[in-house]
């Protein structure tokens, strides 16, 4: 009787071992196998090198108002019959410079500033915006002429501000004059001859205020400027309604 229950015992712990082996081994591979899970996961939700570069591009860096996405470290530089016209944003600054030597410099640069060429590419403005009640700046860089700040106001006044500036051709740039206070919607359109240094106003938008502009194309591929604006609609200049026009460069031009 003494064997027989030693033989038992032993089977008895020849089962326990196999069935504590069978245990151990089946937590080793879940275990495993949701590891390998997460980093599938992980793998497949990964951005491509290419996603990493847009994101990366997007925190420093200077949009310009044709859309090119320009590093801080970066120059941008455009060459038409033997000139060339480079632009380098620093912090706070842009620095143009050509192929004569000649450099000139704009302060007050930031992410928010609109960089824009003219349509030859020899001239540019910059249009540095404050914050509320800051207003803002306009310069021109002519190739011939060099650095012009465009003023809106009377000298001695910071009433306004010009809000938004875009090119028409290589000599003319419309402006849109805004009020620095308060938070009624205001704007007006100015017409800057870049050659003669003059500005004039312009009476062919009906509505109320502009608030903002951009240029655009007709199917016969004719430049087009799209204001869009708003009229008031009670007496207290608190209620609007969008009012919005488009008008040919030429039919602008015209109101000269």
């Amino acid at each position: 009787m003494q064997k027989k229950k030693r033989k038992i015992s032993i089977t008895g712990i020849i089962i326990v071992l196999l069935l504590g082996g069978a245990f151990y081994g089946g937590i080793l591979y879940q275990s495993y196998s949701e590891e390998a899970s997460e980093k599938k996961k992980e793998s497949n939700s990964a951005p491509s090198m290419d996603e990493k570069t847009k994101t990366g591009s997007k925190d420093t860096a200077v949009i310009t108002a044709n859309n090119d996405i320009l590093p801080l470290d970066d120059s941008t530089t455009e060459s038409i019959d033997n000139f060339e016209l480079t632009y380098t944003p620093f912090e706070e600054k842009l620095v143009v410079s050509t192929n004569d030597g000649k450099t000139s410099t704009f302060n007050y640069l930031n992410n928010n500033d609109v960089i824009s060429y003219s349509p030859s590419y020899q001239n540019i403005l910059l249009n540095p915006l404050g914050g509320f009640e800051e207003g803002g700046s306009l310069f021109v860089y002519m190739k011939d002429e060099g650095t012009v700040e465009v003023k809106v106001d009377n000298e001695n006044e910071n009433n306004y501000y010009p809000k938004q500036a875009l090119w028409l051709d290589d000599q003319y740039i419309l402006v849109v004059k805004s009020y620095v206070y308060g938070t009624v919607i205001n704007g007006d359109l100015l017409l800057y001859d870049s050659l003669n240094e003059t500005l004039t106003p312009l009476t062919i938008y009906n509505g109320d205020a502009v608030v903002s502009i951009s240029l655009s194309h007709t199917k016969n591929n004719e430049k087009t400027v799209i204001v869009d604006g708003i009229n008031f609609t009670d007496d207290i200049l608190n209620e609007n309604q969008p009012y919005v026009a488009e008008y040919s460069v030429t039919t602008i031009l015209n109101e000269l």
